[in-house]
C-alpha cells in the first residue's frame, strides 16, 4: 500500500518590506500537501494582513511561481517585493 503524504513542511522567506511586515525573514510552516500557492498566500495574508495589500512575486524553490502551482514537494517559498536591476 502506498503512503499518502498529508502535510508538508516548508520555509517561507520574506524579503524587503515583507520582512518588515512579518517581523522576520523566514518561518517554517506545515501545510497540507495538496495546497497551492494561492492557499499559502491566503494563509500568510490572514497572519499578516498588510502583506495582502503589498505587491510581490512568489518563487518556489528558486523559480517564479503562479498561484496555481501545487506545494507538494516544495522546500522553500520566497515572497519578494518588486526590485530593479542596475
Amino acid at each position: 500500500m502506498s503512503e499518502r503524504r498529508v502535510d508538508r513542511e516548508l520555509v517561507i522567506r520574506y524579503w524587503g518590506m515583507l520582512e518588515d511586515i512579518a517581523g522576520k525573514d523566514a518561518e517554517a510552516v506545515t501545510v497540507p500537501a495538496q495546497w497551492k500557492v494561492r492557499d499559502l498566500l491566503d494563509w500568510v495574508g490572514s497572519r499578516y494582513p498588510a502583506i495582502s495589500d503589498a505587491l510581490y512575486r512568489v518563487a518556489i524553490d528558486g523559480d517564479i511561481a503562479s498561484e496555481d502551482d501545487v506545494l507538494d514537494g516544495v522546500r522553500e517559498v520566497a515572497l519578494m517585493p518588486p526590485f530593479s536591476g542596475g
